[in-house]
């Protein structure tokens, strides 16, 4: 048994925040738990080395999906497991977000979360390679980069991007955000990735008073009454027991959270009942109002350049690499997808809704059917985001067990409006390629082909083939409603000294990738935790 002042549950992007700033009085105690092992290995350093990761069996979890109707396989989510969670694994894109997702999360009844509160928050936490600026962090612990495409594709997307109207922007998370140009990465300024435990724990970590262990997996969390008083794990075989004297942070995911809090008899009474767990706290949110993106991936076929494909692969892959190690440069020091943008679905969306990636390389099977092997032809991809979805599902647990995996079911396209989005997010994805500067560079579609048209033919294709956007949010969420898990100070409801500060608790789909807003909601968070200390 050990003591501390505050325990941290999940070394991801949340936790490694968390750890810093919770830390930095030496009189409070802080110990950090995290099932997997250490950040410490070369294809976590190497950005480009991400495609190896999302199965690797000791630093991904891979969670099953409920199979739904219309799917023609099985699903499994990559989430990232060592210290900096999916920050150590994902494919490094930095966007923040637009300023109406947070001021929407007022309509669920917090305060405190709008985009006036969020935005100096990022400012705090970037090291712009642009520099900082009124929109731009320039200081902070965070560094950022990007690697746009050379020319003669680079400008040929930019190009056909104006041809439809969208502006070059030389920062996409600027104050404008509806056009095209180059992604900001978490990769620093010597090509190395920059995930949360780099920037955030391993600083840290020198200090005393903060302990962190890996390997050591949260069984349940324990209470005295209605008080969160610590936790028990395992951790080389053995179970152990760690008591927090002030509270109990969850920082596991939107999978994970709410499994610890269900496990822990906090839940829908049903759910509970039905695992064979005693409730402690009645909260039927828990596990419910689970969003996600949904993605497509267009292949086509390069025509007139070689692409990344040759380059990486047999002897040039080795040269690749080499290149990276003596200098920390060439493909090897990329992050995924180097160009992109944000787009509306139809003119009657407020703000944008679709989200673009393009990149000069295809994979054999690729994207659609989860397996990340580049071709041997020279490709460019187009991949698609839906960032709004209405559909909402559920995790819940089948045992009370958490080396068990929860029971996730998304209900894809459960609404008109998500079926609609997607087929107007793929005629949007072929007109942009289609555009006549890149007439040049592109020979053929190669899936799902020209041969199919119709609306009802595209969203079958999509239907089969999309993917996660492994972003998903919601399941704790904040709100003051019944299904609200947390209040706008993160703390679960009805009960004391447990919070919840990860992904599960934004309310609604972030529009953009979501490494970047939790790991500013967690400083966020921390800010109002050290506000009560004092």
């Amino acid at each position: 048994m050990s003591e501390f002042d505050t325990i941290i549950v999940g070394a991801g992007s949340a936790g490694c925040v968390l750890a810093s700033r919770l830390s930095e009085d030496p009189g409070h105690r802080v110990l950090v738990l995290e099932a997997g092992p250490s950040d410490l290995h070369l294809f976590v350093r190497m950005p480009r080395a991400w495609v190896k990761l999302t199965k690797h069996p000791k630093r991904s979890w891979n969670f099953p999906v409920e199979h739904e109707k219309d799917r023609p396989r099985d699903e499994t989510w990559a989430r990232g497991r060592g210290l900096g969670g999916s920050s150590s694994i994902n494919g490094m894109l930095y966007c923040r977000g637009a300023p109406e997702d947070y001021d929407s999360w007022a309509s669920f009844g917090v305060s405190g979360w709008s985009w006036s509160d969020i935005a100096p928050v990022f400012r705090k936490i970037e090291k712009h390679q642009l520099g900082g600026n009124a929109i731009r962090g320039g200081d902070g612990p965070l560094q950022v980069s990007s690697h746009p495409l050379g020319d003669p594709l680079g400008k040929a997307i930019l190009d056909a991007g104006a041809s439809l109207g969208l502006e070059h922007l030389d920062d996409l998370n600027g104050d404008r955000r509806e056009g095209i140009g180059a992604y900001t990465h978490t990769v620093d300024h010597r090509g190395r990735r920059m995930s949360a435990a780099r920037a955030f724990l391993r600083p840290a970590m020198k200090r005393k008073n903060l302990v962190v262990r890996t390997g050591a997996q949260v069984q349940r969390i324990l209470f005295e009454g209605q008080r969160a008083v610590g936790v028990e794990y395992l951790a080389g075989g053995k179970r152990r027991i760690a008591r927090a004297s002030q509270e109990v942070i969850v920082a596991c995911g939107a999978i994970q959270s709410p499994q610890l809090l269900q496990v822990s008899g906090i839940g829908r009474p049903e759910v509970l009942s039905a695992a064979g767990v005693g409730i402690v706290a009645e909260l039927p949110g828990v596990g419910r109002n689970f969003a996600e993106h949904l993605v497509v991936a267009l292949p086509y076929r390069l025509a007139g350049l070689h692409g990344h494909n040759r380059r990486l692969g047999g002897l040039r892959l080795i040269g690749e690499v080499l290149r990276y190690y003596l200098a920390g440069t060439g493909l090897m020091s990329f992050g995924a997808s180097e160009m992109g943008g944000f787009v509306r679905s139809s003119p009657d969306v407020d703000y944008a809704d679709l989200q673009l990636s393009l990149s000069p390389y295809t994979f054999a099977r690729g994207l659609l059917q989860g397996q990340l092997k580049l071709e041997d032809k020279p490709g460019l991809t187009i991949i698609g985001y839906a960032l709004r979805p209405e559909s909402r599902g559920e995790v819940t647990i089948r045992t009370p067990d958490m080396d068990d995996m929860p029971s996730i079911r998304p209900n894809w396209l459960a609404t008109e409006h998500d079926r609609r989005t997607a087929v107007a997010m793929m005629r949007i994805m072929r007109n942009f390629v289609a555009q006549p500067a890149l007439h040049p560079f592109v020979k053929e579609e190669l899936w799902p082909g020209k041969a199919l048209q119709t609306d009802d033919e595209l969203l079958a294709a999509f239907r089969s083939t999309f993917v996660s956007g492994l972003h998903a949010v919601g399941t704790c969420r904040m709100g003051n409603d019944a299904d609200a898990v947390v209040d706008e100070r993160l703390r679960v409801r009805g009960l004391e000294g447990l919070r919840v500060i990860d992904a599960s608790v934004i309310p609604v789909p972030i529009s953009g990738n979501t490494n970047g807003p939790v790991m500013a909601l967690a400083w966020r968070a921390a800010d109002l935790i050290l506000e009560e200390r004092r």
